[in-house]
Formats: structure tokens, sequence, C-alpha cells
């Protein structure tokens, strides 16, 4: 059975801290208007900053990015067309206006729900899916729970105020992480308009309700929200650099200054290097068997990944089966190399041979051995490598063979 070889390996990084910082201290400075916050790094999977983040709350409109979600799992054609029934016309609040019998695709009807906040399209989206609210409803909730979101419960797929309708600021970043792994979700999010198609061929433009986008450079989505029971609620998303970071903020007065707070803090606290070019690292290890008795291994794979500017300096860390046995072939996969910050990997690649080794030729010399008054051929390995056996006497002797 074969055992891990782990080596640390403490390489020269392009690394710098400044200067120490308390990130805890810097933290409690930044100035954020929201009753209820959080600033939230999927890359490093820890929130770097909240407030009240863990209390549950209303949150409007911002229900939908659970909606959206729900949908994307459970529908395979965005493109299939549904009919507006009768129910799904007429809900108070923002609306597409549909009209009952007119039909729209699954990803326009995501589009007015997620630009337009069009409570109308909640409604005929959970209908599409599920034939009724109160299905797709559990199915939200039971989405939340197998997230682990204990904090959360949906009443309904758009967001206007019910006594079971909360969430907290942290739930609410996680839903939103999941959301924006969707390439389609993340893409409608970070639009600024979008065409739909109306009632007797017209064709309506709906524009995002989200300013981040353009009071914020590097802003790339989600959705805003509002009740008079829940004030303005918004979940801000944004990427600098290969940097991914999602804000939330419940009932808060001064929302777009508050996300643009947020942003401007995390960004000073992550940064994403590139640690390796693909083949760029070389890792030494022994073989066995082999025409040389060491090899080089290295990254197969670019690394590059999300690390805390002011944290420890970054690690490698190779793994691999030991004993690496000859013949090995160039480029082919012997572990996995990894780029460590405080044992927390950030980085990752298959582990590759960067040269070819080659086994050395054995032989084996066959022997007469007497068993049970039977005379018989054993193989016995020979050592390598082999000097020619020298002969002293032809006698009894049997001719060596190559193997």
């Amino acid at each position: 059975m074969t055992t891990k070889q782990v080596l640390l390996a403490f390489l020269c990084l392009v690394y710098v801290v400044v200067t120490p910082i308390c990130a805890h201290a810097k933290t409690a400075s930044i100035d954020v208007s929201a009753e209820s916050a959080i600033l939230y790094s999927p890359d490093i999977k820890e929130a770097l900053f909240k407030k009240n983040a863990q209390h549950r709350m209303p949150m409007a409109s911002t229900t939908k990015v659970m909606t959206a979600l729900a949908v994307l799992d459970a529908c395979k054609n965005l493109e299939s067309v549904f009919t507006i029934p009768k129910e799904a016309c007429g809900i108070e609040g923002s609306s597409l206006y549909l009209v009952e019998g007119e039909t729209l695709t699954i990803k326009e009807l995501l589009e007015a729900l997620l630009l337009r906040s069009a409570n109308d399209a909640a409604v005929a989206l959970a209908i599409a899916i599920d034939q009724n609210i109160e299905k797709f409803c559990d199915r939200m909730n039971r989405m939340a729970e197998e997230m682990g979101l204990l904090d959360t419960h949906f009443s309904n797929p758009h967001g206007l105020d019910a006594a079971e309708h909360y969430t907290t600021a942290y739930d609410l970043a996680r839903i939103t992480e999941k959301a924006m792994e969707h390439p389609v979700f993340r893409s409608i999010v970070a639009s600024k308009k979008a065409k739909i198609s109306g009632p007797d061929n017209a064709v309506r433009i709906v524009a995002n309700h989200n300013k981040l986008l353009w009071l914020y450079d590097d802003a790339i989505g989600v959705k805003t929200g509002f009740t008079k029971k829940s004030g303005r609620c918004l979940v801000g998303a944004a990427d600098r650099d290969g940097v991914l970071l999602i804000t939330v903020t419940l009932n808060a007065p001064n929302d777009w200054q508050d996300h643009q707070n947020m942003f401007e803090y995390g960004f000073s606290q992550l940064t994403s290097p590139l640690f390796a070019k693909s083949g760029e690292l070389s890792f030494e290890a022994p073989v066995v068997g082999g025409a040389q008795s060491t090899i080089l291994l290295t990254n197969q794979d670019a690394m590059k990944g999300t690390i805390k500017t002011h944290g420890e300096a970054p690690t490698f860390k190779i793994e691999y089966n030991r004993p690496i046995t000859a013949p090995v072939k160039q480029g082919e996969v012997m572990g996995k190399v990894y780029v460590l910050q405080s044992s927390h990997v950030v980085a990752e690649s298959p582990l590759v041979a960067k040269t070819a080794v080659s086994s050395i030729k054995t032989r084996k010399k066959w022997l007469w051995q007497k068993k049970s008054d039977c005379k018989s051929f054993y193989p016995m390995p020979a050592f390598y490598p082999e000097e020619p056996l020298k002969q002293k006497s032809q006698k009894a002797q049997l001719p060596s063979t190559d193997m």
C-alpha cells in the first residue's frame, strides 16, 4: 500500500506585507447606515465585515435572488415558452404588467424578475416550475435548508411582506454566492437593460434598478428591494482583478454608499496574485528503478487565488504517492501542488512529471533447485545494475537468460 509524502516548500513568492494591520479594528470603522450588513468573500469563505449579520429581518425583493436560483436549478431549458396564466396578472408592487395568455420564455421572465423586479414575473415563474406558489416556496425553503441556512424562510417568490418571510444578511450573502456561480444569473444581474417580448409583437425595454452598476466601476450585480416594513434592502457584488465580493444591507437609508464603502474596504484586504504560470514550478523527488535517481515535478495549471493582503505569507505544499517507480512519462500526473495561506487552500494544480524517466533493464538468472526429488527452474531476480556473471567453470553451467 502506498503512502503519501507531503513536502512543505517555503518558496519565495511575490508577496509584500506593507504594514501589519489589525483587521478587526479596521472592520469596526466601516461606516454603514444599515441596521444589518455583511461584506462576504466567496473566495476565502469568510465575512470581512459584519453588523447584526445574523438577525432575522424582512428582505423585500432581494427574495428574488433565491427565486431565480430555484428556477435555474429546476429548469434545464431557459428558452422554453410559458403562457401567462390569470394568477400571474395584476400582482401588486413592481410589475411587468403581464397579460393573461401572452407567451414569454423562462429567460425573459428571469430578466423581468431580476432587472425590473417584477412581482408578476415571480408568480409566473413559480407556476411555471411547480404549478403553484405554495409548492415553489417549499422548493425555496428546501434549498435554503440544504445550504444550512437556518434563519431564512420564504412565504412567497417576490418578497412582499409576510409574517414568516425573513432572512439574515449572512444567509442572503450565501444565497447570492450560490446564485453567482450560475453564468446565466451572473450575466442577467450585470446587465443594465434587456429587451423582453410583449403582447401583439410589442417589445418591452426593462432597465436594471440596481444603481451600483452606474455608481461603482467594479460592480457586477445583484438585486434591490424595498417595502415599508423592510426599508431599503440591497445585495451587491463586485469583482476587481479576480477578487469577488458580495455585500448585503437590510434596512439601509444610505445603501448605495454603504456598499461602496464595504467594497473599498474589501478590496484593500484581499488580492488575487498569479502564484505560478503553468509549468513554472520545479520540485525534485526520488525515483526507484530509473535511469536517473530523481525526477522533476511541476504544476500542470497556472495557479491563481485570493489571499489576505495582510495575512501570513503563502506557501507551497506538494503531495505525491511514494515511491515513484520508473518508467515515468513526461506530463504524467503524480500528485497535486497547493498554495496555502494559514492552512487554507487558495489554489491547486495537478502535479506532473516535468521530464520522462526510463527504467533500467533488469536481468534474471535461472538456477537449478532441487525440490521433492524433482529439478525445477526458479527465477531469481538479479540486482541492478548487474555486471555479467563470471563463469568459473563450464561444468554443469546453464546459460544465463536475459529477461
